[in-house]
């Protein structure tokens, strides 16, 4: 997302709205934090909120408008389905990049974000050094024949390796990022 939206390879002085402190939203700001990037923050729980402001610095929004924010990038960590076909034209961001689960509520959210030339980087596919953290663990359980596989850093770094071939792919062929990931994971899967 850096290298495309804003040509830079660090997060100094970028600005990021983060949607939800649970434990996924919450890592995303401590990294973000320590990264050099400005962070406003929204939260159910308003304790989070506070404590993100001691610990981080970062401004606090409203839950219901974290997404109109004036931020470079846009991280919604909570619910799903939080771009919609309303909230859509509300987003200041330049960039949508967060771990929350189906965060477009329909294919017509994707659009317009494309449309506003606001680059989405599709859930599932930054979500997944969950899975292959989660692979680690069950390689190394005790019982199990054991399995060469890269060290777990080089496979993470795959994630952004996928990312730049899937914001490339999507410009080229004129689709939104989340078309052109699903027909790439359509076809690695051979589907």
């Amino acid at each position: 997302v850096l290298k495309h939206r804003f040509q830079r390879d660090d997060f100094d002085d970028l600005h990021v709205a983060i949607q939800g402190l649970g434990a996924v939203g919450w890592g995303v700001a401590e990294r973000l934090h320590a990264a050099g990037a400005r962070l406003t923050v929204a939260d159910v729980r308003e304790e989070r909120v506070v404590e993100a402001r001691e610990t981080f610095g970062a401004e606090a929004a409203s839950p219901d408008e974290i997404h109109a924010v004036e931020a470079d990038i846009y991280s919604p960590c909570a619910l799903g389905g939080v771009i919609d076909e309303t909230t859509v034209g509300a987003i200041h961001a330049k960039a949508v990049a967060g771990a929350a689960n189906n965060q477009l509520a329909t294919p017509q959210a994707g659009v317009a974000l494309a449309a506003r030339g606001v680059l989405y980087a599709p859930d599932y596919v930054l979500n997944a050094g969950g899975i292959i953290s989660g692979l680690e663990a069950f390689f190394h359980m005790p019982g199990r024949a054991a399995v060469a596989v890269p060290p777990l850093d080089e496979r993470l770094a795959l994630i952004g390796d996928r990312l730049d071939e899937i914001f490339e792919r999507s410009a080229a062929e004129r689709r939104t990022p989340e078309v052109t990931a699903e027909r790439m994971a359509r076809e690695l899967i051979g589907r």
